[in-house]
């Protein structure tokens, strides 16, 4: 490995993306953390680790290997002789402080103005976003999403599935404990995954389970034949990052009784192909869970269907 000096730049050195990013994941950093412990953006954490910009400036490569908590030895990529960038000047602005723009540019042209411009707004932005996420105490997780997804409505005596989604970056593995209480006038038939804990006492539904991209947290419940009151649903969640109180768990949070079809949501009397397909994106296909997966693909396939509240069965319109 090799440095060079460019007239008007700043010393630059060649660093390994993919060595990069292996010793981030290793570590269980986020990009946004080394973003912030280098005082770059995310996307040039991003670019950095897909070899974007093959060469960056040797001052943030110090601060990286420091975040990576490794020597700048092992960043740096030695299959080269010379650190040539192949950043344009408006790109190797993303890469540099202002002020040594300032001091680095002999003259400054409209580009250059516009970059600078522009660069100290997604600075001003990032830090005033992060500051917000320390200010509430959440912190990272105000990126997570976990949202309760059930039925408006359900039939007394039939089967209600009720789904808790978490999305989160991809980039990262996140611990979540997942609560869930369920009114005890109903009786739970599925759980997937295992739960941690079930207390039957308060009919309460705990997991514990590692979560990265989007999970689906699953349990199926029954009301009794003459249950004819709203079924209300109400849980928290809690990660690493929610400090000592749990945060509540958005989305649905109450389905009345009916005479329709959990899956029929918009009540017209059939399923249609957005709702099937709303149903297959949240069983995944491999639950190995008992699901009323066939009547839900022979009420899409016909014209419609009619619940009978005497027979306590589906009759499927062809």
């Amino acid at each position: 490995m090799t440095s060079k000096n460019y007239p008007g730049r700043p010393e630059m050195v060649e660093i390994n993306g993919a060595r990069i990013r292996q010793i981030r994941e290793e570590k269980g950093l986020t990009q946004l953390y080394v973003a912030t412990a280098v005082e770059v953006t995310t996307d040039t954490v991003s670019r950095w680790e897909n070899n974007r910009y093959p060469a960056i400036k040797k001052e943030n490569a110090l601060k990286l290997a420091e975040a990576l908590e490794t020597s700048l030895e092992d960043i740096l990529d030695d299959n080269t002789e010379d650190a040539q960038s192949d950043q344009s000047p408006e790109e190797a602005v993303q890469d540099q402080p202002v002020e040594e723009i300032a001091k680095s540019t002999p003259a400054f042209s409209n580009s250059y103005l516009f970059a600078i411009l522009l660069t100290a707004i997604t600075l001003f932005a990032f830090a005033a976003g992060y500051f917000a996420l320390k200010t509430t105490g959440n912190g990272p997780s105000a990126t997570y999403i976990v949202e309760r997804i059930v039925s408006p409505h359900f039939i007394p005596g039939k089967p209600l599935p009720v789904f808790i989604k978490v999305t989160i970056p991809e980039e990262v593995s996140v611990p979540f404990i997942v609560r869930e209480n369920i009114p005890p006038s109903v009786s739970i038939s599925a759980v997937d995954p295992p739960v941690s804990k079930k207390q039957n006492l308060d009919n309460r539904l705990q997991w514990l389970d590692k979560v990265q991209g989007e999970h689906i947290f699953f349990y199926i419940i029954t009301p009794p034949a003459t249950f004819q009151e709203s079924i209300r649903f109400n849980g928290t969640y809690k990660t690493k990052d929610t400090n000592s109180d749990p945060l509540m768990i958005t989305g649905n949070n109450i389905s009345n009784p009916g005479v329709h079809h959990w899956a029929d949501r918009d009540k017209n009397g059939r399923i249609s192909d957005a709702e099937i397909l709303l149903v297959y994106d949240l069983v995944e296909g491999g639950r190995d869970i008992t699901f009323d997966i066939d009547l839900i693909e022979e009420i899409w396939l016909g014209e419609g269907y009619i619940w009978s509240k005497k027979k306590q069965a589906y009759t499927i319109v062809d």
